[in-house]
């Protein structure tokens, strides 16, 4: 189905364009404002007389292009006002572009705001009853479906109770059980998911597993970067309405990391040199297949106060290791050199896959605890560890962070800053990612 503006926007593509056939949403230049300050008159006279777009209006979105080939899973990433919830909405004819226009191809379910298209009068069951029956479901398959969405939503007698007792944990169970038993071909969410409970999200991302096994789309908005990238194909990432990045998970959500904790002038240029030459398409190197580990480019915070400098790993002799065995003890090594004085500063590290996903770190102090720090000092941390990490290639994040006022602000960060490599082992007796095994001592019985 293809949804136009009341206007043509020319085509502009901002990144390479997909076959014609892969793509099951097309994005062509999309482009929202939103009324600032007008009163519900001057807004009805406004549309009765057809006058257009309010004298004062923020953009939302801003000549917005991209495409989703069919069975892939697009994050989208962004700060809050970047234009995520709208585009999501425009995506499913809830609201009207300005602008430009949206194809998708096959049937579409959307899980963006709470509840949204439950009557909170009716029960949850005459609610699914209803959204069924409008998408064309007949009697026979409503009574299976009914069961089967019930037994996804476990909301117990709720079920046949008017939806305005529903807490808000409750409404996105039987939101997101409706939505996936609609057996959709393109599937958008929204970040609801956060509201449930930690067996229940840990239901979802299953049967989004299995909804990608099957090959629908997917398109989602969330803040839980590690989820984004363990989830995601390819991530989009907007700023101020336009598309900042587009491209391989790990890099994109590298950069919206970096550009979130930016200063001020930082995010400008960033902002600028898209503006000037399109969107950024962050590259990453993967693993090489050599002795030794390829290093990946490191994203590096701008200074606030202090610089890390150094990073490296180093065996129990103080040696310099970029290879490292399961079972010994290495010692992650960094300096700080301080600018400017820090009130409870605390340094940190994380080890990361190569999907992005944060498997273990360590921090020099408990939160609202740590230095006092003063400018033009140095100081060495070190982090000791046990490699209990599977074969493969991985990567160390280092961070100095400080309180300013309530808040904890990054100093200084750099991800990727050291990238090692775990040997392999014959006979390994785990499995994942990580080897919690261990040796029960024995202990001598009495005689």
């Amino acid at each position: 189905m293809t949804r136009p503006a009341k206007q043509n926007a020319p085509l502009k593509s901002q990144l390479p364009e997909e076959p014609l056939g892969d793509a099951a949403v097309e994005v062509c230049g999309l482009s929202k404002r939103f009324a600032v300050d007008e009163s519900a008159g001057a807004r009805l006279k406004r549309v009765l007389l057809g006058s257009g777009l309010p004298a004062k209006s923020v953009s939302a979105l801003c000549d917005v292009s991209f495409s989703v080939a069919r069975g892939e899973t697009l994050g989208i990433v962004g700060d809050n006002g970047s234009g995520k919830s709208t585009l999501l909405k425009i995506l499913a004819g809830i609201q009207r572009p300005d602008k430009g226009s949206v194809t998708v191809r096959g049937t579409m379910a959307t899980l963006l705001e709470l509840g949204v298209g439950f009557d909170p009068e009716f029960t949850g069951r005459e609610n699914v009853h209803l959204a069924d029956a409008l998408l064309g479901f007949s009697a026979k398959d409503l009574k299976e479906r009914i069961e089967s969405i019930a037994a996804f939503a476990d909301i117990g007698p709720f079920l046949d109770q008017p939806v305005r007792t529903y807490s808000a944990g409750m409404k996105v169970r039987l939101a997101f059980a409706t939505a996936i038993h609609a057996e959709p071909q393109v599937l958008v969410i929204d970040e609801v998911l956060a509201v449930g409970d930690a067996a229940f999200q840990r239901k979802c991302f299953l049967r989004i597993r299995q909804m990608q096994q099957q090959g629908v789309t997917i398109i989602f908005v969330s803040h839980d970067m590690n989820n984004t990238v363990q989830i995601a194909s390819r991530v989009l990432m907007l700023d101020e309405g336009r598309i900042m990045a587009f491209g391989e998970p790990k890099g994109v959500v590298s950069l919206y990391e970096r550009f979130s904790f930016a200063l001020p002038a930082e995010k400008g240029i960033l902002r600028e040199k898209v503006r000037a030459g399109g969107p950024e398409q962050p590259s990453w190197e993967g693993p090489g297949s050599g002795a030794e580990p390829v290093a990946r480019n490191p994203v590096v915070y701008s200074s606030q106060g202090a610089v890390i400098e150094n990073p490296r790993i180093t065996d129990e002799s103080g040696n310099i290791v970029r290879t490292l065995t399961i079972g010994r003890n290495y010692f992650y090594r960094y300096e700080v050199l301080f600018t400017g004085p820090a009130s409870k500063v605390r340094m940190g590290m994380m080890i990361v896959a190569p999907s992005g996903l944060c498997l273990s770190g360590q921090v020099s102090h408990p939160f609202g605890q740590g230095m006092e720090t003063a400018g033009n000092q140095r100081i060495e941390q070190q982090f000791c560890f046990e490699c209990r990490m599977a074969p493969g290639i991985y990567f160390a994040n280092a961070g100095v962070t400080a309180l300013a006022g309530a808040d904890e602000v990054y100093l200084h960060r750099i991800v990727d800053a050291v990238t090692f490599k775990v040997e392999a082992r014959q006979n390994p007796l785990f499995t994942g990612l990580m080897d919690l095994s261990c040796k029960p001592e024995k202990k001598a019985r009495n005689s």
